[in-house]
């Protein structure tokens, strides 16, 4: 299985944060091992949930950074929504097989009589009924079924709806579009040649719908690698680190096209780290 996105028995598992291709590539693996088994054990943050003992795992998705769980319990449908944040992380393992991980950092375990899913360190884990609440507020999901099936005008529509900011903030609200991370972004922006802090009200409506179509083609790619996260082009799984990126975690070595040294400065009310290069993308 490809580290980076699926759970791994020996947890192995790299450094860069999960976004929607991760996600995706999580439910991939998730799904057939877990919908249509028995749950025997629910645990949330070190305490059973015991409406979820016997219960069936009947769905599996991920909806832009959300993993959603379905679960069909005695009392009805019920659900398990994770956010990894920045640094969760799904594990699988054998029943009594050693963790790699310490058991304190568990936020959440599900069991059946095969595996254990342990996801470590995740933001959020929210039980519930019904639809998540933050899931029904996310934009269009990137990911979600075909590439043309992907309503721009949708997503162009609710970028205005912002006014004009700056399209490195853009580009990471999940209310316009959902998956979008922080190597996207700036992978993206990079590539279309766009300085993230431009006001997103002085450029095109195709320019804006270009902007999104690449950062979908980009995820789709790397989900469709198995989760190698690679924007330069180069083999995946041959390269590392920085090797990968156009400018992500770049700051101070130069530019792959200009030479110019790539810049980096925090951006936004979430004060993400931005990089890009000055003269590529004025």
């Amino acid at each position: 299985m490809p580290s980076e996105a699926a759970p791994d028995r020996r947890g192995s598992e790299p450094r860069q944060v999960p976004e929607g291709d991760t996600i995706h590539a999580v439910a991939r693996a998730l799904s057939p091992e877990l919908v249509g088994q028995r749950v025997v054990l629910l645990e949330v943050d070190k305490a059973a949930v015991g409406w979820a003992c016997d219960a069936i795992a009947t769905g599996c998705e991920a909806v832009g950074k959300h993993l959603i769980v379905r679960l069909a319990a005695r009392d009805g449908e019920r659900f398990v929504r994770v956010h990894l944040g920045m640094k969760g992380s799904w594990h699988r393992y054998r029943a009594g097989e050693s963790w790699a991980r310490p058991a304190a950092a568990r936020r959440l375990v599900i069991a059946t009589g095969r595996w254990l899913f342990v996801c470590f360190d995740a933001k959020e884990v929210e039980l519930g009924h019904g639809r998540p609440w933050r899931v029904a507020r996310l934009g269009p999901d990137l990911l979600a079924g075909p590439s043309e099936a992907v309503d721009l005008e949708l997503i162009v529509a609710r970028a205005r709806g912002r006014g004009g900011r700056a399209l490195g903030e853009l580009l990471l609200d999940q209310g316009i579009a959902s998956g979008i991370g922080n190597v996207y972004k700036c992978e993206t922006l990079f590539l279309a040649g766009l300085d993230p802090w431009r006001a997103s009200d002085t450029i095109a409506d195709e320019v804006l719908a270009e902007v999104y179509r690449l950062a979908l083609a980009l995820m789709r790619d790397n989900l469709a690698r198995g989760g190698w996260r690679t924007t330069t082009g180069r083999a995946a799984g041959l390269v590392h680190g920085e090797a990968r990126h156009w400018v992500y975690r770049r700051a101070g070595r130069p530019c792959r096209r200009c030479g110019t040294m790539v810049a980096s400065r925090l951006q936004g009310e979430h004060a993400r780290m931005t990089y890009w290069c000055g003269t590529c993308q004025r």
